[in-house]
Formats: structure tokens, C-alpha cells, sequence
């Protein structure tokens, strides 16, 4: 089918049996029309395909419609597009059908084919197993072709029209004359022949797919599409690695296509119908075999050809096909066709294009010789007329120039109304509409409505990448032939991403966030014991995240480091001094122990600083206490000096007391006993805390 915009579509617009709202005509075909609708029931988006009028007319054509599309709706596998409703209004049939959001396979082999003979089995499998579930339900598709073949944007691949290409058949069949319904490119000798397709049809047609992805071209070409279809009944399908070498040696060098492959093409392809898979199921599990040899790397496996292709005997250059007889063929079908419509693109993939079925012979073609003319005699005149006889009053003479003159007349009234036709209404058309369409959609459009189309890009919050948002002049405005649309092509939602700004100045960040069509939004300030003040420490934002033009990105400045105030721990024991000081963010650095009699062992003695702030992370030095220092008495003997032993217990560490002892007027100081301030008698080498008070008694 042809792909076209929604123009001026009656149905556009229309609700199919108060259910079905159509929404956009999305192909047309000899036979149908798909389009893209709404079911307001269930509320989702469906395809409608709606058979053009004057089908609906013949009641034994809508009851056998009915039939392959109840038929068709019993196909329940992931590769089948699903038939959700069948019904009739407006006059003419139609069926609802699953909507598959994506592209076709004629896309896929229009961008990338060749394709390598991994990617083509990979795609080639779910139609297999779409075929092998229909043949298994006795359903014969009979239009296997890349336009029926629909990839989603998952990448999931499902076959459509089950069942359809049946009932056109049938119609078809009765009401014109023979003419057979499909895509000549695709369609099996046995159905030009004879008019009659069986499983094994469905697999040749899938073997001409098959052999297209792998070379980038069909196996026939010509003008007219008759050419291509004689070739279908008397010549075999060419190996694909054959046509990949020839037409791209660099792609049959980097990814050459192995001889199981070239057997599974061959096999599928046979003119002969016995030579080839019996049905999908059959094709499936060849398929299968093949594309699990091509992921294990195998380059040639003359077991697997043989099992892929048991008719054949290598090497393949020995034909093992068999053309149809003749006489076998209904040829009653040839007669009263009419000639098939010229077509200038050899590459014509109308999946309704009528296609007059073709005798098999196997011997070329050879027209009858032709009839010569019997020879005429001329007799010369004896007064032979001038080219441009001389314009008299002769009765003959006369009549020419009427005759002439009525001529000039008719050219000139044929001139003037062409002229005039050409100038008020010839040489305008509608302006197609190619909105929500790719490239090469609206292209192919605007070729169809007589028009060119250019393209500029800009960026669409609603339109998806790659669509058309509009076009100058409007859908549906007159404009003059090949004019020039100016087609505006989405570039999807405007995105920026967010540049780098931790580490940069506020104004440096500004700057970079203007660069990147960004604005700065609210700014706060923060201590940051790293970052210099002024610089940019977080933003709201990741580097890197896509975002809409002129987003605000709220920024976080540093205030530089964060002064604290440093709390007094002298006097508290260490390890509460440490959690302190801890606490409030500094870190505790032990400069020395000391002995201190006044301070018990393991508090602090002193701190450095003081007091004041410091910074986050700052050390705080602190003096522990070692406790007092022990010394010992020393050895001091009764009637000793006291003047003697007064110095060698200061010497000693100790602080001395004098008591003297008695009322005597004559003091002989002279040591009577030392004690300690409680009255406890010391003896030498006894040890006491340095700084103890010692109390002589002298008398």
C-alpha cells in the first residue's frame, strides 16, 4: 500500500459503527484503506482496514470476508497482529486490527539491507512462526511480503493481513476475470499458473524476502511487471551469495553468507512446489537450525545444507527444479485479460496491484514471424500534386480548406481550453499533509501530490524526534505544481545539559549556566571547610542532567571555613576533655604529661589556645597531670641541725613546718622528730607526694 497523509479522506473524522473514530488515513491500497483510529469503547488505538466501495456490494464477497476474518481472528501468537472486531458501514466491509507503533521490514531492507545473514534469520524467524501457526490452523496467507511485515519499537515482529489476501482472492476471482491479487516481486509460480496457492506458497514468498535482505535486491526486475512474473515461472532464484558478490563484494567479504544459507534460499524458492518446506512449521524449524549455526560462527556445514535442502546435490550448479506443465495449468484463466497497467518503478510493491496469470513454460518465448503485406502496385500519374497545392476556386480546393480550417479551429479551441484550464485550475494541487510523518514519509508524499518538500529542524515538546511538526504552505492550501513545501522536521523536546559549576566562582558559574541557555536560581551561602569563599560548592542540579531551555539551577556558595569557639577543658579528666572538644569540631593533640601535685593524674593541666575561636578541624594542644612526684624522706636523726635537715627535706621536694617543743628559754635547735601535718612520725626513705608539708619538731 501507498503511504499518505489523512488529505481530504471522507472517513477521516467518521465513527465506524458509533465505536470506531477514525483518526488519520495511514495507507491505501487497490483493494483497501488502512487507517488509525480510536476505539472508544475500550479506549485504545487500533488499525481499521476498510475496503474500498463497491466490495461491499457483492453479498457472496462479504460473507467470505467475514469468514477469513473470523478465521484470521483465531491466530493467537506474538507474531501475528491480532484481529480484534469485524463489521460493515458506510457500505463497505471492514475489519480492527492491532496497532503496531513502528516501521515495516521494506523499511528495515530500504535503510540497511544488505543485511548480515545473522540480522535477516533473526528477522525472518517470528514470520516463519507466524506462518507455521496460521498453515497449522488451515489458514494460507497468500501476500507474505516487507509490507506486511511490521517491527515495533521494541523490536517486536508480527505479521499482518491474515486471511485478507484470501477473501480478495476469492472476490477477485469471481468478478475479474482471473486477475490475481498480490505483490508480483512475491508471488510463487504455482499462483501465476494456476491461480491456486497452498502452504508451500506462503514459504516461496518468504524465501524471496529472505533472499531480498540478504542481497539488497529482489531476485527479478523489469518493466513491465508481466517480465517479472514470467521470470518467477521460468527461471530459478540466483544464490544470494552469488548477487552479494557481484553487486557488494566489500559486505561478501566482511560478512559472507554461508552455504546452509544459500540452501535455505534455494530450498524455498524451488519453482517446483514438492521441493520446498511443506509449510511454515517446516520452514520454522530449518530456520531455527540455520540462524543457531550462523550465532555459533559455523562458515559452512555441507551436513546442514544437505539437511536444509534435501533435494539438492552439490554442487548447486546442477538444477534440481522442475517447471509445472502446461498442460497441468488452467489456462482458461488467460483468456479475455485485459493488459497490465504500465508502471514506471520496477520496484512497485502494491500489494494489490492485479497480476495476469502467466502459462509455465519452460522454452523462451518466441513470437510468431510476422505476416508480410502484399505488394501494391503504383501507378504513376502523368500529373503528379504538389505537397502544397496552389489555393484556387476549385470545388476541391475548397472542401480542403474547410477541412483545414475546421482543423486550425479545433487546435485553437483545444489550445485555448488547455491554456485556460492549465492557468486556472491545471497546473494547482492541495498541499498534502505530512505532519507526524518521517522524512522520507512526507518526501514520498509530496512526490505523490506533485510537490517538492525541504526541511528545517527545531524542537518540539509534543512532536517525537524525526516527525514533522508543520508545513509552510498549510495542509490543504491550492499551490501551484512543484512547489516547494517547507517542511519543519521535530528535533524532540529542547534539551541542555548542566554544565559543570562545583569548584567555579559564583560569577564564573553564572556564566557557564548562561552558555548552556540555563539561569541561575536562588543562591545560599554555606561554610565549607575546603572550598575558598565564593566558590560554588553544590547545585540543585547534576552535571550532565538534560534539562528544558532557561531551567533555573539554585546554587550553593561557600562562606569559607566555619569559626568555633574553643571551650575550656583544664581541670577535667582527659577523656571528658577529649569528647569536648570533639564535639565541638576540633581535634585533641597531648603535648606532655607532667607531675603536678595540685592537679589529680590524668586531668589536664593547661590547653592551648585558651580560649578565643579557631576553625573546623583545628588542634587544641593539652598538659595532662602525671599526678604528684614521689619522694622519699631522707635521713634525718634526732638532735640533728635543724638547720641540716630543714634544707635537705626542701632539697628533697618537700615543704617544711617548725614546731618547737617545750617551754625551755634557751632553744638548742637541734631536731627532736619529723612528722607528717597529721603527727605521724616519718622514718628515712619513706615516700611521700613531692610538695608534702614535713613538720620538724626541735627543741
Amino acid at each position: 500500500m501507498s503511504k499518505t497523509g489523512t488529505g481530504t479522506d471522507p472517513l477521516v473524522g467518521d465513527v465506524l459503527d458509533g465505536r470506531y473514530e477514525v483518526l488519520q488515513r495511514l495507507a491505501r491500497g487497490g483493494m483497501a484503506t488502512v487507517y488509525r483510529a480510536w476505539d472508544r469503547r475500550l479506549e485504545r488505538i487500533v488499525a481499521v482496514k476498510v475496503m474500498h466501495e463497491g466490495l461491499g456490494d457483492d453479498a457472496d464477497f462479504v460473507a467470505k470476508f467475514d469468514r477469513e476474518a473470523r478465521a484470521a481472528a483465531r491466530l493467537c501468537d506474538k507474531s501475528v497482529v491480532g484481529i480484534f472486531d469485524q463489521g460493515h458501514d458506510h457500505g463497505r466491509p471492514y475489519i480492527v486490527m492491532e496497532f503496531v507503533e513502528g516501521s515495516t521490514l521494506r523499511t528495515v531492507i530500504t535503510r540497511d539491507a544488505p543485511l548480515s545473514p545473522l540480522r535477516a534469520l533473526q528477522l525472518i524467524e517470528p514470520v516463519a512462526a507466524a506462518l507455521a501457526v496460521a498453515h497449522d490452523s488451515g489458514l494460507v496467507h497468500r501476500d507474505v511480503k516487507p509490507e506486511n511485515v511490521l517491527i515495533s519499537h521494541r523490536g517486536a515482529v508480527k505479521v499482518a493481513d491474515f486471511g485478507l489476501a484470501r477473501a480478495v482472492t476469492n472476490q477477485t476471482s469471481t468478478h475479474t476475470q482471473g486477475l490475481l491479487i498480490g505483490t508480483v516481486s512475491y508471488l510463487p509460480p504455482e499462483l501465476l499458473t494456476t491461480g491456486r496457492a497452498q502452504t508451500w506458497s506462503d514459504v516461496y514468498s518468504t524465501g524471496i524476502m529472505l533472499f531480498e535482505m540478504l542481497t539488497g535486491t529482489k531476485p527479478y526486475t523489469g518493466e513491465p511487471p508481466i517480465t517479472v512474473a514470467y521470470k518467477h515461472v521460468n527461471e530459478d532464484v540466483p544464490l544470494p551469495s552469488e548477487v552479494l558478490a557481484r553487486r557488494h563484494p566489500g559486505q561478501a567479504r566482511r560478512d559472507p553468507i554461508p552455504d546452509y544459507v544459500d540452501a535455505l534460499v534455494a530450498a524455498c524458492t524451488r519453482r517446483n512446489p514438492q521441493a520446498r518446506p511443506p509449510d511454515g512449521r517446516e520452514l520454522l524449524r530449518r530456520v531455527r537450525r540455520v540462524r543457531r549455526a550462523l550465532e555459533r560462527g559455523v562458515r559452512s556445514d555441507d551436513a546442514l545444507a544437505a539437511m536444509v535442502f534435501p533435494a539438492a546435490a552439490l554442487p548447486w550448479s546442477v538444477s534440481m527444479t522442475e517447471v509445472i506443465d502446461p498442460r497441468d495449468a488452467d489456462t482458461s484463466m488467460l483468456a479475455g485479460l485485459p493488459p497490465l497497467p504500465a508502471t514506471d518503478d520496477p520496484y512497485d510493491d502494491d500489494p494489490l496491484t492485479p497480476v495476469e496469470p502467466l502459462p509455465a513454460v519452460a522454452e523462451p518465448i518466441v513470437s510468431e514471424p510476422s505476416v508480410q503485406p502484399r505488394p501494391v502496385e503504383v501507378v504513376s500519374s502523368p500529373a503528379v500534386s504538389e505537397r502544397f497545392p496552389r489555393l484556387t476556386r476549385a470545388q476541391q480546393y475548397r472542401r480542403r480548406r474547410a477541412v483545414l480550417l475546421t482543423m486550425l479551429v479545433a487546435v485553437l479551441a483545444l489550445t485555448v481550453g488547455t491554456g485556460s484550464w492549465w492557468f486556472t485550475s491545471g497546473r494547482y494541487v492541495t498541499a498534502p499533509s505530512v505532519v507526524n510523518q518521517t522524512r522520507e514519509q512526507a518526501v514520498a508524499i509530496a512526490e505523490a501530490n506533485d510537490v517538492t518538500i525541504s526541511f528545517t529542524e527545531d524542537y518540539s515538546e509534543t512532536v517525537p524526534a524525526g516527525l514533522v511538526i508543520s508545513t509552510s504552505p498549510s495542509p490543504g492550501d491550492r499551490v501551484v505544481r512543484r512547489t516547494q513545501l517547507a517542511a519543519v522536521l521535530s528535533k524532540g523536546p529542547e534539551r541542555y545539559p548542566v554544565p559543570k559549576l562545583v569548584g567555579l566562582s559564583l560569577a564564573d558559574a553564572k556564566a557557564a549556566l548562561a552558555g548552556a541557555n540555563l539561569q541561575a536560581g536562588a543562591v545560599t551561602e554555606a561554610w565549607d571547610e575546603q572550598a575558598a569563599v565564593g566558590t560554588v560548592v553544590s547545585a540543585g542540579l547534576n552535571e550532565g542532567e538534560q534539562v528544558k531551555r532557561e531551567t533555573a539551577v539554585d546554587l550553593t556558595v561557600s562562606k569559607g571555613r566555619e569559626p568555633l569557639t574553643i571551650p575550656n577543658v583544664v581541670g577535667m579528666k582527659i577523656e571528658d576533655a577529649e569528647k569536648t572538644l570533639t564535639d565541638a569540631g576540633f581535634r585533641v593533640a597531648t603535648a606532655a604529661e607532667k607531675f603536678d601535685s595540685k592537679v589529680p593524674k590524668g586531668s589536664v593541666i593547661s590547653q592551648e589556645p585558651t580560649d578565643g575561636t579557631a576553625y573546623r578541624g583545628d588542634a587544641v594542644t593539652v598538659v595532662v597531670s602525671k599526678g604528684a612526684e614521689i619522694v622519699k624522706v631522707p635521713d634525718i636523726k634526732k638532735n640533728d641541725l635543724m638547720a641540716d635537715a630543714s634544707k635537705a627535706l626542701t632539697d628533697a621536694g618537700f615543704e617544711v613546718e617548725v614546731v618547737w617543743e617545750g617551754n625551755l628559754p634557751i632553744r638548742q635547735g637541734r631536731v627532736e622528730r619529723i612528722t607528717d601535718k597529721d603527727g605521724k612520725e616519718l622514718k628515712k626513705d619513706d615516700e611521700l607526694p613531692k610538695g608534702t608539708i614535713v613538720v620538724i619538731h626541735a627543741v
